[in-house]
């Protein structure tokens, strides 16, 4: 089973179908942007799996050119040194070691009592001791030690310093982990939620950072009832399954909107707000560029694919500001009219036509650039929209 995060992946990450070890890692990928193949193995095809792995394990990152690497702790501090999760002070270096290693301890006895073959292969009386004694002793132990370098952090929004360190990835992949598990979560709430109420308030500041990861974030796009400049962020929303509000206004009803001051960050649209999270995206060069970064449909590790990327989308950009500037010129419709047809006749032309040698230039004629989806394709057919909705006008 694979989900590919972005059309761009540069690197495979293969574990089993479930968070396990293989979650910090996820999360580390998606929270710096990275597109990668999330490779899922099935039980029932591990061992011809193994055969061809270093350490007969997992999770396995595989790079780009084939090289792979092993052991998710190497693995976590390879990614947090190479995007910039791996603390530099050696102090917070040591604090954030410990209480990952302190995680593995919970982690990896809550794996041997709690899980079903083949995790575990103990029999049910085993793990029955086992886990009692986790949740009445070791786990107080540890969740104690946890939550006070919680404490004593300069931040209780974080774990390590004042900013996402790789362990907070990995805190919150076990606690996914453990929600993923009934018999956990059951015990979760039973047992941890209301003794360690800091570290529960920490763990859901967390979580809201991977809200579109899970498909938890409630997408509201602002714009007109025209296509305009919103359009490539609808197409690209539809694009990817991404389920999002699409509110549109008329001019006269924007007229009263943008009286409600502070509602909208730079007073015009298109704005897209991100809920629970309470993120505003303005611009919409800034809203598709950080759409196609999170989805991987932005080639940012290939300089000259994504020149034309940008080239092709403000290209675009320039002929929808045309048509926008018509729309709400405030002339007379027989005026309006006459400039459209000028505009067809002379411009667009232009433009259409430096859209038609990239796409003849370019390796595949079914996309702009590339052989896969970029937000280029996505800025093509939603000015295309508008160029078909002036049409009715002429």
């Amino acid at each position: 089973q694979r989900r590919v995060h972005g059309d761009y992946c540069l690197m495979k990450l293969y574990y089993f179908d479930f968070p396990g070890r293989g979650e910090a890692i996820r999360l580390t990928l998606s929270h710096a942007g990275v597109p990668f193949e999330d490779v899922r193995i099935q039980f029932k095809d591990w061992l011809a799996t193994k055969a061809k792995l270093e350490l007969k394990q997992m999770p396995v990152l595989e790079l780009e050119g084939g090289k792979q690497l092993t052991q998710s702790y190497a693995i976590l501090e390879y990614l947090g040194c190479k995007y910039g999760y791996l603390p530099t002070n050696h102090d917070e270096i040591y604090r954030c070691i410990f209480i990952m290693n302190t995680i593995e301890d919970v982690f990896q006895k809550a794996l041997i009592y709690g899980s079903p073959p083949p995790v575990s292969i103990l029999d049910e009386k085993t793990k029955e001791e086992g886990m009692k004694k986790l949740i009445e002793t070791d786990g107080k132990l540890y969740l104690n030690a946890i939550e006070r370098k919680l404490i004593e952090n300069v931040s209780q929004d974080f774990i390590v310093g004042r900013k996402h360190t790789i362990a907070d990835f990995y805190l919150v992949g076990v606690f996914i982990h453990m929600m993923h598990t009934p018999k956990w979560k059951e015990l979760f709430a039973s047992h941890i939620a209301s003794g360690y109420p800091l570290l529960q308030s920490y763990i859901e500041k967390r979580l809201t950072d991977f809200n579109e990861y899970y498909k938890k974030c409630d997408y509201k796009l602002y714009y007109f009832v025209t296509p305009g400049r919103a359009e490539m962020t609808r197409i690209l929303f539809r694009h990817c399954k991404i389920p999002f509000g699409d509110i549109r206004f008329t001019p006269d009803q924007w007229m009263k909107e943008e009286k409600k001051t502070g509602k909208y960050e730079l007073e015009q649209l298109p704005v897209l707000k991100c809920e629970p999270s309470g993120i505003n995206y303005s611009q919409s060069d800034a809203i598709i560029q950080t759409l196609g970064l999170k989805h991987g449909l932005l080639p940012v590790n290939k300089p000259e694919k994504l020149y034309k990327v940008i080239f092709i989308c403000h290209t675009c950009k320039d002929m929808i500001d045309q048509l926008v500037s018509f729309y709400f010129s405030g002339i007379e419709e027989a005026k309006k009219k006459e400039q459209l047809k000028g505009y067809y006749e002379k411009k667009a032309p232009v433009f259409l036509g430096a859209l038609e040698q990239r796409l003849k230039a370019n390796s595949s004629e079914l996309y702009f650039v590339g052989k896969k989806f970029t937000i280029a394709d996505f800025a093509f057919v939603g000015m295309l929209r508008g160029l078909v909705l002036s049409l009715i006008h002429i």
